[in-house]
């Protein structure tokens, strides 16, 4: 039975994490979407690795892990700092890989998730359609929070590593442009029908459905952005 009350969200970013390098760096990811850390902001080894009770070693591992995909940048004798902002040219061609991609997840989540993560993305859609959404960055952060866990749980389903380190990077992209680019939640009313269709696909692992219902979605993303 799923459940009927939308869970309570949590800070942005988690205040500890469990010591493990992919704990850290979902820890990182969060942060660099939180409004306290905005493009150019120090990130600071020592003073991470204080905040989430952990070793220098797995934060410096996923700083070096985001800097490969542009989200952080590291200068010789200056350290790590949040990148800037893309060009809004590169909007479009983030979008194309969402395009591209999403769907594929969605396709093999039908096929292969599992009844914890089914009851997660119901648990998150919930959440999203009793969240905030605006206007100001602070408001809407329990539904961005919540909008990133739902389309990662997908790519999670599908069972593709490789394909979810690239989600990270990607993803992360297209949300800072949400967070840092004067954008705000306009079309959850018109998002929640197109993740109850992608809920419901999967729930019946009908393939073919969740991923024209995932392409839908990500190209109804593009028409309202």
């Amino acid at each position: 039975m799923t459940s009927t009350r939308p869970p309570e969200p949590d800070p942005l970013p988690p205040p500890v994490a469990r010591g493990l390098s992919a704990d850290v760096h979902e820890l990182l990811l969060e942060l660099l979407l939180d409004p306290s850390c905005p493009p150019g902001s120090p990130l600071n080894i020592d003073r991470l690795a204080a905040r989430w009770d952990v070793s220098a070693t797995p934060v410096r591992e996923a700083l070096a892990r985001a800097a490969a995909t542009g989200l952080v940048e590291h200068r010789q004798n200056h350290g790590y700092r949040a990148a800037p902002m893309l060009p809004p040219s590169d909007y479009q061609a983030l979008m194309d890989v969402r395009a591209l991609i999403e769907p594929y997840c969605a396709g093999r989540a039908a096929e292969r998730i599992t009844a914890a993560q089914a009851a997660e993305l119901e648990d998150l859609q919930l959440a999203m359609e009793h969240a905030a959404t605006g206007p100001t960055a602070s408001e809407y952060r329990p539904y961005l929070r919540a909008d990133i866990r739902f389309h990662r749980t997908i790519v999670a389903a599908a069972a593709n590593r490789f394909v979810l380190q690239a989600f990270d990077g990607w993803n992360t992209h297209f949300f800072r442009f949400q967070r840092f680019g004067g954008r705000s939640v306009a079309d959850a009313t018109i998002s929640h029908p197109e993740h109850r269709a992608i809920i419901d696909a999967i729930r019946r692992h009908d393939a073919e459905a969740a991923r024209a219902a995932m392409a839908a979605h990500v190209e109804g993303v593009r028409r309202r952005s």
